[in-house]
């Protein structure tokens, strides 16, 4: 399947600066796998994971915002390495951080503690004032 876009590519993926912002459009920002970073295209990094992905929203939001209002744009500074965490599908778990790998029930206990804290940042309860009562209401302002 191609696609086709107005945006500037860089690999198969949208090109974007160190604001996260288009080259060839400043009204688009991106993140995750769907982008190349131009000035960290020959490094290795930042790969296609989410772990980039999570770490890039905010930026991203907060860019949007200091576009619209005119305001100077934050630059994004990937991380060159991150723990990788996969689940084996037998209640254990294979990981690796800084060239050692490591296996086991333990593996996939970090894992899930670490999956199900951050979905907990997600529950309505912790992004809404008083959810029980007003539902979708009122946001938080800063979390």
């Amino acid at each position: 399947m191609s696609f086709k876009s107005d945006l500037d590519l860089m690999k198969g993926y949208f090109r974007v600066n160190d604001y996260l912002q288009s080259t060839s459009n400043p009204n688009v920002f991106a993140g995750g796998d769907c982008i190349t970073m131009e000035n960290y295209v020959d490094k290795g990094y930042p790969t296609k994971a989410g772990v980039y992905a999570v770490r890039e929203g905010p930026i991203i939001a907060e860019n949007i915002v200091n576009y619209l209002e005119g305001k100077v744009l934050k630059e994004y500074v990937p991380q060159p390495s991150f723990l990788v965490l996969k689940m084996m599908g037998d209640g254990r778990a294979i990981g690796s951080k800084f060239g050692i790998c490591f296996y086991g029930k333990w593996v996939w206990k970090m894992k899930d503690f670490i999956d199900v804290s951050f979905m907990v940042l997600f529950d309505p309860a912790n992004l809404f004032k008083d959810y029980m009562t007003k539902g979708y209401e009122e946001p938080i302002d800063n979390f």
